[in-house]
């Protein structure tokens, strides 16, 4: 499966291999996609940390080279050497440092940009997860300019990345050439009357909101979020955006649980992607 495939083409042998360790038979998309939001998406208001590792029965080093195939597992690299836009999607403290890392290293090896854009929101931190990165961002390899401010008290995505950012050392070309700008996406409202943090089609969408017109952009996401990132992004912005995304491997901690998950939500976004372009027809 490459980034950014259709419905057509989505559904590679690949796929229907590791589908059929999991009893899946079908070659038909929309029967797919049931299955997968049946047996691999997590239950809802589920964190990733508290999904469980799939039954030890499965052959896992076989669900794991499949995977891998699938582009799931390796690093994906940018295709182009200049982009208009450099998007870093919304997450934990820890996983946005990391992206940010990443980008700067692009940069440092020669990708050229005019603007790094954080697709942040209002979503409250998790402190015991979140606080911890910015007392010591360079243990993500982001050289820091001072020790944090002791008053500084963060409490949402917004807020801390903002604050990551401010430590960062960044470049002096960086600096002189790179705009860096923040979404600030809002919480959305279930039916119930809670508040559920934003997604990246709706940082992507703000995003798009304020800029003035289609560009290039790189999306900055890390395995096994790159397809789902990029399927959103492709669902999200108009036709005159050239998309492209990249971005860190799997660590080896990362649950098969999690890139199944996550590659469930590829699938689910390309169906909506194609009921979009059916609408529009």
């Amino acid at each position: 499966m490459q980034i950014g495939k259709t419905r057509e083409t989505i559904v590679s042998k690949e796929l229907i291999k590791l589908l059929s360790i999991f009893g899946c038979e079908s070659k038909d998309f929309d029967e797919i996609v049931d299955f997968t939001q049946k047996h691999w998406l997590r239950l809802e208001n589920q964190e990733r940390w508290d999904m469980n590792e799939i039954a030890a029965k499965y052959s896992t080093n076989e669900i794991l080279k499949l995977l891998k195939e699938i582009r799931m597992v390796d690093e994906i690299r940018p295709q182009d050497k200049e982009y208009d836009s450099v998007l870093i999607l919304g997450a934990l403290a820890p996983r946005m440092a990391m992206r940010l890392s990443y980008a700067l290293k692009l940069w440092e090896k020669g990708l050229r940009f005019k603007n790094l854009v954080f697709l942040a929101g209002q979503r409250p931190l998790i402190a015991e997860r979140e606080l911890e990165v910015l007392k010591d961002p360079s243990q993500f390899d982001l050289n820091i300019n001072d020790e944090p401010p002791s008053d500084l008290a963060p409490k949402t995505e917004f807020e801390i990345i903002k604050a990551i950012v401010k430590r960062v050392k960044l470049p002096e070309d960086f600096k002189e050439k790179v705009t860096i700008k923040f979404i600030n996406a809002a919480m959305r409202e279930n039916k119930d009357g809670s508040l559920k943090r934003p997604t990246n089609m709706e940082t992507l969408k703000e995003w798009a909101e304020q800029n003035t017109k289609p560009c290039s952009c790189l999306l900055v996401s890390n395995q096994p979020f790159i397809l789902a990132a990029h399927q959103a992004a492709l669902l999200a912005l108009d036709k005159g955006y050239k998309i492209d995304s990249c971005g860190k491997s799997c660590s080896d901690s990362t649950k098969i649980s999690v890139q199944l998950d996550s590659l469930a939500r590829t699938l689910y976004t390309e169906k909506l992607r194609h009921k979009k372009k059916q609408d529009c027809a």
